[in-house]
């Protein structure tokens, strides 16, 4: 689902950059969570599962639970990254949970909007 934008720096108070690159390839794909964040807020908000948008997005989510590997384990999950800082693909910097931090909230609204859509 592409229904959020980007969001800009703001050229008038400090940070006034990211302090990384964005990449260009991860923000052209859909992720677990803006798709969970927008099927959930749209079941809240009273919109049918009949509704396409819900459909696709459920579709979505169900299709891309993917395993993540953490240590020497694999834990299902959904995946998104910041846009702002990529703390996954830099390098070992920081624990795990620090590196994962986005796909741990997609996880979080991809579980809220599928069970809020059965």
């Amino acid at each position: 689902m592409n229904g959020l934008r980007g969001w800009r720096w703001s050229r008038t108070a400090a940070p006034f950059q990211s302090p990384g690159r964005r990449d260009q390839e991860l923000a052209a794909q859909s992720d677990g969570y803006a798709t969970g964040l927008i099927v959930y807020t749209l079941r809240q908000a009273g919109i049918s599962t009949a509704h396409g948008t819900i459909q696709r997005g459920r579709q979505w989510l169900r299709a891309h639970q993917l395993p993540i590997r953490v240590g020497d384990q694999d834990w299902l999950a959904w995946r998104a990254y910041s846009l702002n800082y990529d703390r996954e693909h830099g390098g070992a910097r920081g624990e795990p949970w620090r590196r994962l931090f986005m796909s741990d909230a997609a996880t979080a609204f991809a579980a809220l909007g599928l069970l809020a859509s059965e």
